[in-house]
């Protein structure tokens, strides 16, 4: 179960990046750092949604919408929410 369960579209956990010619998000490594970023500089893991300081990823308004332990070892966000979104079911 998700760690908070507000209904959310997957735009407002998803970070904005540039694509390159193959479809793939250009995601920032800060020089000097582990850390992953979006075209505006915030904070995302290698799927490129919003995380917090913690992991957790969060909304735009940094609201925690799946902690850290609920992601899989991929940094993918539990099923069945990665299969709908796959399947074009984008809105929760």
């Amino acid at each position: 179960m998700p760690a908070c369960e507000q209904h959310y579209d997957l735009i407002d956990i998803m970070g904005e990046f540039e694509m390159d010619d193959l479809g793939n998000l250009i995601i920032i490594r800060t020089a000097g750092s582990h850390d992953l970023l979006d075209r505006r500089g915030r904070r995302v893991n290698r799927r490129g949604y919003l995380i917090d300081r913690f992991g957790n990823v969060v909304n735009g308004e940094g609201n925690v919408i799946f902690k850290a332990l609920e992601l899989d070892v991929d940094d993918e966000i539990p099923t069945p929410f990665d299969h709908e979104i796959r399947y074009g079911k984008e809105t929760f």
